[in-house]
């Protein structure tokens, strides 16, 4: 292929779309944390963890915490409709974060969306994939032994009732 086909070819692509370049700020991006990526989860499962913890600064910044921490509130539905994927697969990969110790969900009214607390992970070096992956205890080698796993129900409830919704700004 000759440089003008590649150029042709790059043009046809997609107009819209520029490479990155030095002056550029990155804006609308999910963060996730880089070690997370030898945890064995799934992709879906990584996106929903970066959108939840996106939705975590917004939390932050609407005063969304309690004693427990800042905690997020995103239906099934929603977060299923802004990922283009199945409730289905949503309940899957949040069951998924739960069993990693990544997220601790709180059902405050039955009917309502769960308060979510997300969990940072402990480490931010990547380690090998035998060291990372998951302890009997279901956490990833590394994190205390003492930190509950699964659905909590004797977590830590906070006040009953949510805050309104939130901020945009």
């Amino acid at each position: 292929m000759t440089r003008d086909e590649k150029q042709a070819r790059w043009d046809s692509i997609n107009h819209d779309i520029e490479t990155l370049k030095p002056e550029h700020k990155l804006t609308g991006f999910l963060p996730l944390p880089r070690s997370m990526l030898n945890w064995g989860l799934s992709s879906t499962a990584l996106v929903v963890y970066a959108m939840l913890l996106d939705r975590a600064t917004l939390s932050r910044k609407n005063g969304w915490h309690d004693p427990c921490g800042v905690f997020v509130v995103y239906p099934n539905q929603s977060l299923a409709l802004d990922l283009a994927k199945s409730v289905s697969a949503i309940k899957d990969a949040l069951r998924a974060l739960e069993r990693a110790g990544l997220i601790l969900r709180w059902q405050d009214q039955a009917g309502r969306a769960n308060r979510i607390y997300l969990r940072v992970p402990p480490f931010t070096v990547q380690k090998p994939r035998e060291q990372v992956f998951h302890s009997p205890g279901g956490f990833p080698s590394g994190y205390p032994d003492s930190m509950p796993t699964g659905t909590q129900t004797a977590f830590c409830p906070g006040p009953v009732g949510f805050p309104p919704p939130n901020k945009t700004t």
